[in-house]
């Protein structure tokens, strides 16, 4: 099933998060950038950026708390295909490893039951 990513009524962008791992609540995939991903991309490379200064391990904690602080602002949505609302705690967008289209990922911790009883 197709999900979209959404910033108001923006479509952020896809995935079909097709990676599941009920016990850890998160679910994963190729994310496909629509055209509201330029409205938000700064504030997940300021998180990246945030773990590319930790050469020892630790990422920086300045970056990392203004991005989990911008990123909590967006107040960003998951919908499914049928356009109902997926409750997610937590939304990453990263660059994903070979093999994926575009170069990132989506990674979200979904509390919604009803996503997990759903065949991906």
């Amino acid at each position: 099933m197709r999900y979209t990513l959404k910033l108001k009524q923006v479509t952020v962008g896809h995935s079909d998060l097709e990676a599941r791992d009920s016990g850890a609540r998160v679910a994963r995939g190729a994310f496909r950038p629509g055209l509201g991903w330029e409205l938000i991309q700064p504030i997940f490379d300021l998180g990246a950026e945030a773990y590319r200064r930790a050469p020892d391990g630790v990422p920086d904690a300045s970056l990392l708390d203004r991005f989990f602080r911008a990123r909590d602002a967006l107040e960003l949505a998951l919908v499914d295909a049928h356009g109902r609302e997926v409750g997610c705690s937590e939304v990453r967008i990263t660059s994903a490893g070979r093999g994926v289209e575009t170069g990132l990922e989506i990674e979200a911790e979904i509390e919604d039951a009803q996503f997990w009883r759903e065949q991906p």
